[in-house]
């Protein structure tokens, strides 16, 4: 059965990864309010999902959390893909590591796709 917190718990979730990419150093304030830019939420409202606080949160809102945190982590795989394929085509010697590591992102082991799909 899926608790009140269990939704608090995901709500969450969606809009920490709405707010990625996290710059380092980069305050809690800050992203919480490109999350709520991202979300179409309010700051307050962000800010109590955030943190746990909106008890009753509607059926509308985390449908569309839902829906925009799988678009904005498609987004996100697609910019990581462009940019493997830059370094690639610039020197990929020089820019191994970082190529290994992103590919290790984008095709994780056991994956026998060579690109991120369109639908993903």
């Amino acid at each position: 059965m899926i608790t009140a917190e269990d939704v608090q718990d995901e709500i969450s979730g969606l809009l920490r990864r709405l707010a990625d990419p996290v710059v380092a150093g980069e305050s809690v304030k800050a992203c919480i309010r490109r999350a709520a830019t991202r979300s179409g939420l309010t700051f307050t409202q962000a800010k109590r999902a955030w943190y746990r606080e909106w008890r009753n949160i509607p059926a509308h809102v985390a449908d569309s959390l839902r829906e925009k945190a799988t678009a904005h982590d498609r987004q996100l795989k697609h910019a990581a893909f462009r940019t493997l394929v830059e370094l690639q085509d610039s020197d990929p010697e020089f820019f191994r590591d970082c190529v290994e590591a992103l590919g290790e992102i984008l095709l994780p082991e056991g994956s026998e796709r060579s690109s991120p799909r369109e639908d993903d």
